[in-house]
This record gives structure tokens, sequence and C-alpha cells, in this order.
């Protein structure tokens, strides 16, 4: 089977399953190992956190549909009187930002571990 644009050098045999050895790789690209690798790592890295809180259970599932399109994971802290923990941590996480030695390129992420 002929792959279209692919040279036969860089081609994997259909049947074997082989690998072009590393001296083939056109100039200018990279192996796709290293590129599924990225993107292994990136997927697996998950998203950075975003807390919501509210008593209005249509109003959170709102909320955390729009938190998911801007590409965080939403994490609900429950009803809203739990809102006055989360300005504190807010404050933190902005003093980091913007007064830390590591710029305001800063985002943070809850994760659960599993047993």
């Amino acid at each position: 089977m002929r792959q279209a644009g692919c040279p036969a050098r860089v081609r994997r045999r259909v049947g074997g399953g082989e690998r072009p050895p590393d001296h083939t790789t056109l100039p200018g690209t990279l192996p796709s190992e290293v590129l599924f690798g990225v993107y292994e790592a990136k997927r697996k890295a998950g998203h950075p956190s975003l807390v919501y809180c509210g008593d209005d259970k249509k109003g959170k599932a709102v909320a955390a549909g729009l938190i998911r399109d801007v590409g965080f994971d939403p994490v609900d802290a429950g009803p809203l009187q739990i809102a006055r923990y989360t300005e504190p941590f807010a404050l933190l996480v902005a003093q980091l930002a913007y007064e830390g030695t590591g710029g305001p390129e800063l985002a943070y992420r809850f994760e659960r571990f599993r047993k």
C-alpha cells in the first residue's frame, strides 16, 4: 500500500510494522514518537483548575460548562457560603502571579489521588 506524499525511505512497512532508522527523518521534522509523546504528556497533565460555587444547580451546570469551554477544569466547591474561602485563595494566586518572581503566567490545578 502506497502512502501519498510520504517518501519510501520514511514510510512504515504496512505488514511488518517496521519504523525507519532515525537518520531517515526528514530535515525540519520530528519523529512521530516525539510528537505523540508531547501530545500524551499534555493530555495527562490536565488543565488548570477553576473553583466555582453556588446554590443553584442549573446555574452551576452553566458555570461549569463555561469554565470547560475556556480550557479549565471546573472544581465544584459546594454551596455559595464557600465563596468566602475562595476569595482569599484568589488573592493568593494574584499575589503570586503579579508580585512573585515567576510572572503572571501562573495557574493552579487540584487533583484527587485515587487509591
